[in-house]
């Protein structure tokens, strides 16, 4: 009979399952995805990347790289897997927003793939990319904000030709200068006729120009009273 050592731990389910996890990780061979998704599962459990760190003895720089291998798309995560290409080279990969840069992206990975593009030529190809991206993005921003700048002077240009243009009212006399029909006497002899019709015709401008309908009434009554004066009503 065979002799075996055996060694008793305390601790519940969760944490053997920890602990088996992280001696799992520290073993050799694992592919960078089987680390990824076994950091992963320490997360669920509720650890964070400087627990994982501690507890595999590793930085918490390794533990993110692997995390975020996570975030490629299937077909790349196959190719990690399979050692077809690098976790350098997969590193250069997750610097590219893979939704925003779709078509740079898969032309990169293939580039690895099918003609060996290193991780050093790949991160220079990266790197130059998006430091035209960015500059498009600025110089876009830029005339759009000119646009807009441009739109709103014309705006305010417009409305204030639109104002200057409109019918500009004349002062004339104040309504309330207007002496009422009362106070006002006119002289009807014979040689006043000439300056009766003046003034008759004076009060017709007032009244067309008049706004307000108590000064209409009043200028009304001027003007009857004046053509009857004048003799032009009976």
């Amino acid at each position: 009979v065979k002799e075996a050592v055996v060694t008793f731990t305390d601790g519940n389910d969760t944490e053997m399952y920890t602990k088996s996890l992280v001696a799992n990780i520290n073993r050799e061979g694992h592919n960078p995805m089987e680390i990824a998704k076994a950091f992963s599962e320490l997360i669920d459990g509720g650890m964070n990347n400087r627990g994982i760190a501690r507890a595999c003895g590793v930085s918490e720089g390794h533990v993110s790289q692997h995390l975020t291998l996570l975030d490629l798309d299937s077909s790349v995560q196959k190719t990690i897997a399979k050692d077809v290409i690098s976790m350098s080279q997969a590193r250069v990969l997750c610097k590219v927003n893979e939704e925003e840069h779709s078509t740079f992206f898969f032309r990169l990975f293939e580039q690895m793939v099918s003609k060996g593009l290193s991780a050093q030529e790949a991160d220079i190809k990266t790197k130059a990319y998006l430091d035209r991206y960015t500059q498009r993005q600025k110089e876009k921003a830029a005339a759009q904000k000119a646009k807009e700048t441009t739109t709103g002077k014309k705006d305010a240009k417009s409305s204030k030709d639109a104002k200057e243009a409109e019918p500009k009212k004349s002062p004339g006399r104040p309504e309330t200068a207007i002496p009422t029909y009362e106070n006002r006497k006119a002289d009807i002899r014979p040689a006043n006729k000439t300056e009766l019709v003046a003034y008759l015709n004076g009060h017709s401008e007032r009244l067309a120009r008049a706004t307000s309908d108590k000064t209409k009434q009043f200028l009304k009554g001027v003007l009857h009273g004046l053509e009857l004066a004048s003799g032009l009503k009976e």
